[in-house]
This record gives C-alpha cells, structure tokens and sequence, in this order.
C-alpha cells in the first residue's frame, strides 16, 4: 500500500481518509491551498473519473444501469439545466448516423478510425500499432475540416493522402496548412499539389530567423469529436510510416483545455500576417526562398554560371526589401505609439529606444509614409546620420518603403555638397557648418529625423538638432544613456515616446535568446559610501581593482558555464578605465587572450581589438558600459557584467551587445556577478528587462524561478545569489509601507506627487496600494507645508477620508475624455455649471462619483460636495495627469451609441461601463457581475472577458477559453449554459427579432491589480462565421476597430516570432 504520507510534492484533492491521516502531523509540516475557482471542476472532475475507474465492470445489465442512475442522480443535482445530458436507459453507445438517401446511391458511414474518437494514445510506429501515416488517412475519411501546422512538408509525405484530402474537400471540407521555409526542407512540389487538392496554405518566408519546428495534425468533427495529433513526424514517408517517432493522438474528450490550446495557437498563427497566403503563382518565389534558407553557394551550385547567381542574388534581395515594407510588430507598437504621443498629448519631440538590429530606419521610414497625403506633395524631409553608409542605407529603405526608387538625395562625402532638394539625407557634418546651416530656413523641413541620436549632446549634433523647427522630430538610438553620464532625452521632449522592450525583441526572434546566470562575487558593497542613490565609480573602482578573490571567481564562473572559454568572444563590462585595464591584465595573466577599449583609443585601435575579438584571436574584450559608438560585433556569444548598475536602459544597452544575431550563434551567455548590496540598491530596475512584467511582477517572477521567460531563454541564480537579489526585490516592496514612505516624503517635502515619485524612483501604485493610502493623508502625516488642511467639520471630514480612500480607483483612467473633463471641471475657478453638460457629461460626471463610491442624489450635489473638499480635488487632478502619461493606445470614438461617453482601447471599471450607458443612474449603482448582459431597450450586448482567471496558479482548464486570434480576431465562449438555439445566445449573435444592434467587447488581463483588473473596450464587434459547439457556443468576433500592437501584444495566445 502506499505510504498516504509519504514525505515530497503533491497535488491531490485531501479526501475525508487523507484528512484523518494529516490530523497526526504538525502543521507546519503540511503545505495546501484553497481550491480556486477556475479549477474546481477539472479537479473534481478528475476524482470521480478515478473514482470510476476503480468500480468493478458491472456483471449485468441490472448493475449498468444502477451505475447510470447513479450517475444521472449526480447530473440533475448539479444544475436543473443539464436535464437533457442524463443518460438514457438503457445505456447505449451512438456510434454514428447514417446520412439521408440520394438517389439510387446507398448511404454508408466512414469507418471509424481504428483508436476511436474519444481516446488518447501514444504512437511510435511501432509493431502492433497501426502507423501514424494509416491513422491518419482513417481521420480524414471522417473529418469535417483538418489544420496541419508542419515544419516540414514533403512529396513523399503528400503523395499517399492526397485522395482522401481531396475527397474531403469535394465533401465540402477545408484543408488548412501552415508552413516555413525553415532550412528549406519543404518540398515546392508538396506545396503545390496540396493547392490543387483544395487546400488553403499559409508559408512564412523568413524561415531561418522563426525556426518553426512544430508538427501537428487538428481533426474537426461536430460533437466534440474533434482530435488531434501532436509529435515529432514531419510530412514525410519515413516520418509517418517507419521512422523512430514519438507522436501523441489526442481527444477533445480527453482532454479538452490541451485541444482548445492548441487550436488558438493555430488560428494566432494563421492569422499572423507574417504568414503568408500561398498561390500557385508564388511558385518561384517559393523556390528561391527554399534556396536560400538552404545556404547555396557556388560550390554546392556549381552548374549555375555567375550571371545566374548574380541574378537569382538580386531577386531574393528585392523580395526581402518588399517584405520591409510591413511592419513587424514590435516595428508597429513603435509606429502606434508614435501616433499617440501627437495625436492625444500633442506632442511632437521624440526619442525612440530600440535595440541595434530591429529596424529602426525601417520605423522612421513607416512613420515618414504616414504622414504623408496620396495625391498631395510629400512633406519636406530631413534624416541626419554622421557616416554616409548610413545615409545610403536609410535612403534605399526610404525608397524601398515608399516605393519611390528617385526619392531622397544624399548630402555630403562622395555625393558632395549640392543637394538641395526638398528630402536630404545629410551628413552632420557639412551639415553642421556654420555657412551652410545658417543659410537654411529653421522652417525648411516639416519632418527631421536624427539617427543615432546619442550623439545629440555633441556640439555638432546640437547646433544642427536647435537650428530647426520642424513640425515633427524623432530621434533614433539603441544607447540613450551614455558612457559619460549624459542622456540625451532632453532634447527630445525629456522622456523616451517608446522604448522596445528588451524581452519582446528576444520573444519576437529579432535578439538571441539570452541564458542569464547571476553569480555571488563575494564583494561587500554595504562598506561604498551611497550618494545620491548610487555608489561613487572611484570607490567601487578601488574595491574591485584591489580584490583578486573576485578575479578568480569571475574566472571559475566563465569555466562552469561557457561550453568552450577558448573560443568564446566575450564583452566585459568595467567601471572605468582603471578596472578596465586591470581585467585584462588579470585575464591574460590567467591564460586568456584579452584587451581593453576606452574612450580614449582611437578609433583604428578600436576597429583592430574588435576585428580580433571577431577573428576569436581575442577571447575577451573589457570596457566601460557599452564600449562607445560604433561598436557593432553580433559574433559576441558571452558578456560578463562586471559593475553594478541600476539603469535599465543601460543594463539593456549591455545586453544588447550580445544579443545580437548571426550565423551559428543559438543563444549569448550573460554571467552577472552580484556582491552585497546597499539596502536601497533597485535589483528590480534591471529585472524589468529581462521579464514581462505582464505575468506577475519581478518579485514573484524571481520567488517562481522566472518561469515566463521568451523561448530559449533562463534565468539562473546561484543560492547566495538568489537570497540577495529576492531580499533586494522584497526590499523595494516593503520600501513602499508607510511609515517608509512619510519618511521619505518628509526629507524631500516635495510638493506634489509627480515630484515625489521622480525624487525616490517609486511608481504611483507604490502610494495608493498600501493600506489604501492618499497622496493627502501622506502629506499630512509627514506634516509637509504643501498639505491642504482637513475640513473642520466632523461629518464632512469622515467623507473626504472615505474619498481619499478611494482616489486610487482613478489609476486606470488615462485617455483624454475623462481626464480632460474631470480635471475641467475640479480644478477650475467655480464650481462647473451641471445645467450646461450634455448628456453625455451627466454620464461621466456618474462615472466619475461611482468610481468614487460616491452615490449622491443629484450630479449638482455631488460636485457641490467635492467643491467643499480641496484636497479631493486637487489630489484626484494630480493623479490624472499622472495618468495620462501612461496612455498606451489611442482611444477611437465608439460610434453608433450618441451621448455613451465610452472610447475604444481605453479602461473601464463595470460600474462606469453601466454609468455611460444609462443603466446606473447617479443614485442608483447597477449591480451586475456576471460576463454577459443584455440591455434590450439599447438593442446592447455586453461582453466582460477576463483572460487570466487565476493569476497565481497555472489553470490550462480555463486560460484559453477567450483571447484575441489576430488584431482583428477575437474568440470568445458564451456562458456554459447557452445552446446554439436559446434565446440569449440568438440576442447576443444578432439573430432573430430579439437580436442585438450593438455588441461591446470588454476585455481584461486579471480580476487583481489596479489597472489590468479594469476592462479595456475592444469595441463593437460582429459575428465572423458560424456558431461552434454547444454549452458553451464558442464564436470567433471580428473587431471593427483593430487591435493597437500594444493591446495585441497583451493579449495574445503566442509570440509573433
């Protein structure tokens, strides 16, 4: 028997026996947790199956339906609606129906495949088993429609399906295909019969940079006999019939959460506009790309004469330039975001942050197309660049974008000096010379582009940036920070417009993956004077260069975790030029091959030491930060990150020199060495880099091991190493308690929160999360002179802290609508005049008391009283143009709804949402909470999706039921008990007398957290295509207004790469 208390892991239901035997331990020897609501029902589910399976098979017919009775007692008791799903008596097994006559011809069944349908297996080819290629004929006899997702498909693979693919087809099925040219294993051959046969066929191009390795079969039926199939077989003979292959049949039935996952991932792929739609006249270009993601060369092709070469060369780089013309996603995040800062702030400065290597040219050239009017002059241009190769390359993207092969003209080095037409790619440097630019017009170009833009705090690059007034100004740079301490933001509005961040680069295939290890050095920082939030760089110079235990155990680090230390080309990053010349030293004392780079090496020694590093002459190269301007060597496979630093952008800059693409090269190795810290050292600033911080925050992402990291990708923390980094995270965490934060506040006194937050580095939610904490009450405490006095009177004093309190139900509101008006109309000079609001400002004056948990009897009385409590006031003003800031998608109108003050893209909570449509009144809260209602007097159907339904536990069961396909594409279930024919789901559809006009789609990342708890409109959505299933109906909506990449990006099933 076994032991029920065996010591280890364990994920069990505790039965009444289990229960009785932990009575007998200590509790803190026994580890449980409450049952979640998102997984009660697998998890019972699965108990009474075990409990099922260990019955003896009944003898008679008697005992099989006591059993049944048994089992529809259970049914009708858990709900009266599941009636229809007891089992008839007695029990009997559907096997299929027979289709109706036509003509003389006599219907027949296909036969049933021979695992049947409802039946999860294992398949290795092996003997007793039929093979994978048989199996899978037997499901396309019987399947309504079938997805294949296939790495590699082959003529050997196609040729001996193609009748039953085409029978299926002429039945009315449909065949979808999704491939890659990955490696050009894919046969063009293949590729084209199954387009003769019907099929629908998908092919990413770009196969070597999204190595697409899966391989699965999806098998539709109606009735939830849908199956699938999921392993290692590509499309070959050898792989479906004799290989050694490990392959898995899967059941709906079986196991449904697995089968609707993989089906989302397939449709998020198919609707990837990265795959594209394949016809038989892409033959050709399908040929050249299988060509070229097979690496031919003159040797392996030799029969092609030169010219063929030169041409075949010529034509695969002019389909690569069209594919530069579509944005990648991270490229229309940039683009998206750009649009926002102009059209919703007004702002027209920017600075845009992104990692060499992911096509910020190809932005700036996306943006410029933007701007530009069909069938009206092009607005004139500038791009600034200090190296003409630079100029040359961003021209031909210009022109390649544009489509325009005459655009631009370069100005200066070998094209000389006389451009002078209205699009200039100019050198700084004739640009900067005092003849020459003080004789343009400061107005002589709407639009200027500055690339590289960190050299703008040179006094060239600045002349040339405050010369102009351009309409529009975007900088372009991967280092904002500099090695000398200078950011060059100022120039550019003070403030990043976007920043790529570094983990999306990595999940989106355009960085290496990264295999991060943080390793305890054995230094004592605690002992480094602190100032101003940072150790001094001759202290922590002094202490490194002077400590030769480190050395050796940066050295013992290099050894554990680079395959081959001898061939590694490595970048060390140093505090200064000091501890710079030391490491290398110490390093070639120890038998490497090592130098060292600063900023006073010219620039031939700089491009020699790197053409050895390249050359792997050199193992490693040391330097400050990120070794200067023209520092590009995508070969660097480790980096050693020998300083401490808590600027995210410079820790990603760091990274970013490594994470560079090449050929041969899987993944960069990062050792982090980490001493003892100073207790307000900020781990979680350089974290924030590596994390999507969509999955939980960087502490509990470190307590959980980082499990969400991009593929290929690991964190890894030594145990000393671990303890101090969580004990730096959960530092930061408890610097926001109270106490902490009136000291703080007290020191600086500053005066408002945006000062504050600036001053310590905190976040907003830092203030209001903690013991539902107010901007005001933490002046007060802190006896600041900027506090506004509390009212005298008692009864007017307890309502100011009950709003205080709740001010932090305002984090969430950031798009103009409601930011504009609200703060209209509390920081003016009088108290607004309600008679004067439209019908739509009553609505967001209710909006605006609900979120407050305010409920006056009139609109007039509720700001009479927020006009008698000045500290509500002004505190709700700060924190809304706090919010604003953190507007991430343009709000779209919603159109078709007059005076509902609801804009597409931006955040609700439920009580505003019922607020703007009327159904609140300023008295009266809705009280609803349910994911669907139906207001009918509005013809109005409302959706409330929430995504992740149990943030902290995994749920496969119940996290992908409802996520965006596509930008356009949105899958949603309807609540469990709604049939195809009811009345509810016909209302919701837009079916029948009773159907609904409008459908508004909310969406929500979590039911916790300030901001993702609150619902995101995704606006009005309409049916696309049929209903699916029955209780739940699932529904694929089409958006009427797109997905910004941003919301996209949050809300989607996989990665774009």
């Amino acid at each position: 028997m076994i032991d029920q208390l065996r010591p280890g892991l364990r994920d069990e239901l505790i039965t009444s026996e289990l229960n009785r035997l932990l009575a007998d331990l200590p509790d803190e020897r026994i580890k449980g947790d409450a049952l979640r609501d998102g997984e009660t029902i697998e998890r019972l589910g699965r108990h009474l199956l075990r409990i099922a399976r260990r019955l003896q098979t009944p003898a008679g017919a008697g005992q099989v339906e006591a059993v049944t009775e048994v089992v529809n007692r259970a049914i009708a008791s858990l709900d009266p609606s599941f009636a229809d799903d007891e089992i008839a008596l007695p029990p009997r097994l559907l096997n299929g129906i027979v289709p109706p006559p036509r003509g003389a011809e006599t219907p027949v069944l296909p036969p049933s495949p021979s695992i049947p349908l409802a039946t999860t297996e294992l398949l290795v080819n092996g003997d007793g088993q039929p093979t994978l290629g048989q199996l899978l004929l037997e499901e396309l006899r019987c399947a309504d429609h079938v997805d294949l997702i296939c790495a590699f498909v082959g003529w050997t693979g196609v040729a001996p399906l193609r009748d039953e693919l085409r029978a299926l087809v002429e039945r009315g099925g449909t065949i979808r295909v999704v491939t890659s040219t990955y490696l050009g294993a894919t046969s063009r051959k293949a590729i084209d019969e199954l387009v003769k046969l019907g099929a629908h066929v998908r092919i990413r191009y770009d196969g070597n940079a999204t190595k697409l390795h899966a391989k699965s079969w999806l098998f539709h039926r109606p009735g939830e006999l849908d199956t699938a199939y999921i392993g290692s077989s590509n499309l070959s003979q050898a792989a479906l019939h004799d290989g050694i292959e490990w392959n898995v049949r899967l059941a709906r039935a079986d196991a449904p959460a697995v089968f609707s996952r993989m089906q989302a991932t397939f449709d998020t792929y198919w609707n990837d506009p990265s795959y594209e739609a394949y016809s038989l006249a892409d033959g050709d270009r399908l040929a050249e790309e299988l060509l070229r993601a097979k690496g031919f060369d003159k040797q392996r092709h030799t029969a092609r004469s030169q010219r063929e070469i030169d041409e075949l060369t010529k034509r695969l780089e002019e389909a690569y330039a069209e594919l530069a013309i579509r944005p990648r996603p991270h490229q229309q995040e940039i683009l998206d975001q750009l649009e926002l800062r102009r059209e919703a702030f007004d702002e027209h400065r920017h600075l845009v942050v992104a990692a060499t290597g992911t096509g910020k040219t190809v932005v700036a050239a996306l943006d410029y197309a933007r701007m530009c009017t069909e069938g009206e002059p092009r607005p004139s241009l500038l791009f600034v660049a200090h190296r003409e190769q630079i100029l040359a390359q961003s021209l031909r993207t210009f022109q390649q974008v544009l489509r325009d092969p005459s655009f631009g003209e370069i100005l200066g080095g070998s094209a000389g000096n006389a451009a002078t037409g209205r699009h200039v790619f100019a050198m700084v440097q004739t640009l900067a010379q005092p003849n020459r630019l003080d004789a343009i017009d400061s107005a002589a170009y709407d639009i200027v582009y500055i690339d590289e833009a960190h050299h703008g705090a040179a006094e060239s690059w600045q002349r040339v940036i405050g010369h102009f007034a351009p309409r529009e100004i975007v900088g372009l740079t991967a280092t904002p920070e500099r090695s000398d301490g200078v950011s060059v933001a100022s120039l550019f509005g003070g403030a990043y417009t976007t920043e790529l961040r570094l983990w999306e680069a990595v999940d989106d295939q355009l960085l290496a993956p990264f295999n991060y290890i943080g390793v305890d050095d054995g230094t004592d920082l605690r002992q480094l004077a602190w100032r101003s939030g940072d150790y001094a760089v001759g202290d922590l110079a002094n202490l490194y260069t002077s400590d030769h235990r480190r050395v050796k155990a940066i050295v013992e680090a290099v050894r554990q975790w680079v395959e081959q230390p001898a061939k590694m080309r490595a970048l060390g990053f140093c505090v200064n030029k000091q501890h710079a010349q030391f490491m290398s030293e110490q390093f070639n004392q120890l038998g490497f091959n090592a130098d060292f780079l600063t900023g006073d090496d010219e620039q031939s020694r700089r491009e020699a030491v790197l053409s050895q590093l390249k050359a792997g002459e050199l193992q490693v190269v040391f330097s400050v930060d990120v070794l200067g301007e023209g520092v590009d060597v995508p070969d660097v496979d480790t980096l050693l990150l020998l300083r401490p630093t808590q600027s995210p952008v410079l820790f990603a800059q760091q990274l970013g020199r490594g994470l560079r693409q090449s050929p041969g090269k899987t993944s960069c190795t990062v050792l982090d060495f980490i001493g003892q810290h100073h207790k307000d050292y900020r781990f979680d600033r350089r974290y924030q880099a590596l994390v999507n911080r969509r999955r939980g925050s960087v502490v509990d992402q470190a307590r959980r091991g980082f499990p969400f990291l991009p593929a290929g990708s690991s964190i890894t923390l030594d145990r000393i190493a671990r303890e101090r980094v969580i004990a730096g995270l959960e530092a930061h965490v408890a610097g926001s308690r109270r106490n902490q934060l009136v000291s703080d506040l007290r020191e600086g006194g500053d005066a408002s929160i945006e000062r504050f937050l600036d001053r310590t580095g905190r976040s907003v939610s830092q203030i209001y999360k903690p013991h539902r904490m107010s901007w005001t009450t933490l002046q007060r405490e802190a006896n600041s002179a900027a506090a506004i006095a509390a009212p005298t009177d008692p009864e007017l004093a307890d309502l100011e802290q009950r709003l205080l309190r709740r001010i932090a139900h305002l984090q969430h509101v950031t798009d103009p609508l409601r930011v504009n008006a609200w703060t209209q109309w509390l920081e003016g000079s009088q108290r607004p005049d309600v008679t004067s609001f439209n019908p739509a400002e009553q609505r967001m004056a209710v909006q605006l008391m609900h979120l407050l948990l305010y409920y006056p009897s009139t609109v007039e009385e509720g700001l009479e009283t927020l006009w008698e409590l000045p500290a509500v006031r002004d505190e709700i003003c700060q924190l809304l143009r706090l919010d604003a800031g953190q507007l991430d998608a343009t709000p779209k109108p919603l159109l078709g709804l007059p005076d509902v003050p609801l804009q597409v893209h931006a955040r609700y909570h439920r009580d505003e949402v019922f607020a703007a449509l009327g159904i609140s009144s300023i008295d009266k809260r809705k009280e609803h909470r349910e994911g669907v209602f139906y207001a009918r007097d509005l013809r109005t159907q409302l959706m409330f999706v929430t995504l992740h339904k149990d943030e902290q536990r995994y749920a496969p069961s119940v996290q992908y039921r409802d996520h965006a396909i596509s930008r356009e594409l949105f899958h949603w279930e309807s609540p469990n008990n709604w049939r195809q024919t009811s009345n509810a789901m016909k209302a919701c559809a837009g079916i029948g007398p009773d159907a609904s006009q409008h459908r508004l789609l909310f969406v929500r990342e979590a039911s916790t957290g300030w901001t993702k708890s609150r619902f995101r409109l995704f606006g009005e959505v309409d049916l696309d295509g049929e209903l699916i299933g029955e209780r739940p109906v699932a529904i694929a909506w089409r958006l009427r207004c797109p997905l910004p990449e941003v919301v996209f990006g949050a809300v989607r099933i996989v990665s774009s790469g």
